[in-house]
């Protein structure tokens, strides 16, 4: 089922057709992406009838931003399985209209897959660096700082729950933090 123009919001993730948006001379695509094909995409932003979105993959590579533990919604294989931002530096930016007919491949029905507001920030975050780096690239007094991100760890325990809503919430007195069932958890040492 293609996707709809309601399930266009930032954090929604939807299966396009990577040649099309290519080929679709209403976006705006990056420089040197090759081939993509079809492949899980990430909405970052909408702005009127606009949007802009970034490829995902499972590859793992260290200066990919992993979403573990952000992947909310879905069905149960996307919320147990690690995924990476492709490359952050590479935004896709066009009319809505171009991401809905790029998403004839999409299987999403009421249940679209959905990265949580932490995660869209950690994004946003790390586009936000290589934008400055680009625009900035010549300028030599300005140090850049890479966004910290901690990386999976298979030997650590994880507190992730694919069953549970990934939604946190900051409580009023700023110690420790709310989930989304309405447990509190104490402040991490």
């Amino acid at each position: 089922m293609p996707l709809g123009v309601h399930e266009i919001v930032a954090g929604c993730v939807a299966y396009l057709d990577g040649e099309a948006l290519i080929a679709d001379q209403a976006v705006s695509d990056p420089e040197g992406v090759g081939t993509i094909g079809i492949r899980p995409f990430l909405c970052i932003s909408t702005e009127g009838g606009s949007s802009k979105w970034l490829t995902l993959t499972t590859q793992r590579s260290l200066e990919r931003v992993s979403l573990w533990g952000y992947q909310i919604n879905g069905p149960l294989t996307w919320r147990t399985t690690e995924n990476f931002v492709t490359d952050a530096r590479k935004v896709f930016e066009g009319p809505n209209t171009s991401f809905i007919a790029a998403s004839h491949s999409d299987h999403a029905s009421n249940n679209r897959p959905m990265v949580s507001a932490a995660g869209l920030v950690l994004v946003l975050n790390m586009v936000a660096y290589y934008t400055a780096q680009e625009h900035y690239e010549d300028d030599e007094d300005v140090e850049y700082l890479e966004p910290q991100q901690q990386y999976f760890n298979p030997y650590q325990q994880q507190v992730f729950n694919p069953y549970q809503q990934q939604y946190v919430y900051q409580p009023q007195n700023g110690n420790g933090y709310i989930d989304g069932t309405g447990l509190w958890f104490p402040p991490q040492q």
